[in-house]
């Protein structure tokens, strides 16, 4: 907003000169704006990122056919701060070639937007000016992201939206959410958390998984297993918050208040359900050994993914260490990790 008072200098300036000068330059930065939401659509739409998706949509009409830049700002550009160093190249391209090829004027005082292109003298010049700054932005933006890693490994590895996985209770059914808020106090009262193996197979280490996204922890911590069966089971009693339709990751609340991502398989979303029967949906209470899908490893395989299945605590920062079990062969309903209850807070014996 501490561009306002400039407008005030445009409206003179059109009073005194007959023209403005200063208003080309901010179309620049303007479209840069827009170029950058563009970007996050793109994205948002790959990602299959809803929520996302209807934020950059309206933040880009308001923008290209309005002028109005406060959407896209205050409904994306401040939440994810690495757009904005990618916006403001966007900027420079395009306020570098209306500086060198002479500038442009305006008679009118106009908020710069697709539809008062026309407004602004050389039009060409401007209208080059502007579709650079906003290509600029949009691909920067599009090729480095903008998201921190953690949000990106989020949504693009597991392929759960970011909503569900930093908000699950928000969109859980009433029903279950009093089932498990019963319960969820058992972390804070002193009380581990024991995930039970969902597969029959041979558990490694999560170093071991042949994806860096996981493999490093960006997730969070967790275990891997190698499936010798064909079905995944809850690791413990709780909610389904995230069951994707395409079955290849699944996201439980457990009664303990510990996240669990399940996911099955390294980039497999890109099969897009082929192989995988989904048994249950967002919202649904399970129990330890509720068959949650089932799969065809030969489909997976033969497709060239790994069967390797990350098990994965997504909240660990509320809870205290968790101990993975060693690595070995693992039946489902065993033992794979433990999660230590909240730490008892230090009194002070002031």
């Amino acid at each position: 907003g501490l561009h306002w008072p400039i407008n005030a200098i445009m409206l003179l300036n059109i009073q005194t000169l007959g023209y403005d000068y200063t208003q080309g330059p901010m179309g620049a930065w303007n479209f840069a704006c827009f170029g950058a939401t563009a970007g996050v659509l793109f994205l948002a739409w790959r990602e299959r990122d809803k929520q996302m998706r209807q934020t950059a949509i309206g933040g880009l009409a308001a923008g290209l056919l309005g002028g109005i830049s406060e959407p896209s700002l205050y409904g994306i550009h401040l939440r994810f701060k690495r757009i904005y160093p990618r916006m403001l190249v966007g900027c420079l391209v395009g306020g570098l070639i209306i500086g060198i090829g002479g500038g442009v004027k305006t008679s009118a005082f106009v908020f710069t937007s697709l539809l008062t292109i026309p407004a602004f003298s050389s039009m060409g010049l401007y209208a080059v000016a502007v579709l650079a700054a906003f290509v600029t932005a949009m691909v920067l933006v599009i090729l480095s992201g903008y998201r921190t890693p953690e949000q990106a490994a989020a949504a693009v590895a597991a392929g759960v939206p970011v909503a569900d996985l930093e908000g699950p209770m928000s969109e859980a059914s009433a029903d279950t959410l009093v089932a498990a808020a019963a319960t969820k106090a058992a972390g804070e009262a002193g009380v581990a958390t024991e995930i039970k193996s969902p597969l029959d197979g041979t558990l490694i280490a999560l170093s071991e998984v042949p994806d860096p996204v996981f493999g490093k922890g960006i997730m969070g911590p967790g275990v891997a297993i190698e499936p010798s069966g064909n079905t995944a089971y809850a690791p413990g009693s709780g909610v389904v918050v995230a069951a994707q339709p395409t079955g290849h990751a699944f996201g439980l609340l457990l009664d303990s208040g510990v996240e669990v991502l399940i996911h099955i398989g390294i980039d497999t979303v890109k099969l897009k359900g082929d192989g995988f029967d989904v048994k249950v949906a967002k919202g649904d209470r399970v129990t330890a050994g509720t068959p949650l899908v089932s799969f065809d490893p030969k489909v997976i395989q033969d497709a060239g993914y790994s069967l390797v299945t990350p098990v994965i605590i997504l909240n660990a920062k509320k809870f205290g260490p968790i101990e993975p079990v060693e690595s070995g062969e693992i039946n489902v309903g065993a033992t794979i990790l433990t999660v230590a209850p909240v730490p008892e807070p230090i009194e002070s014996g002031l």
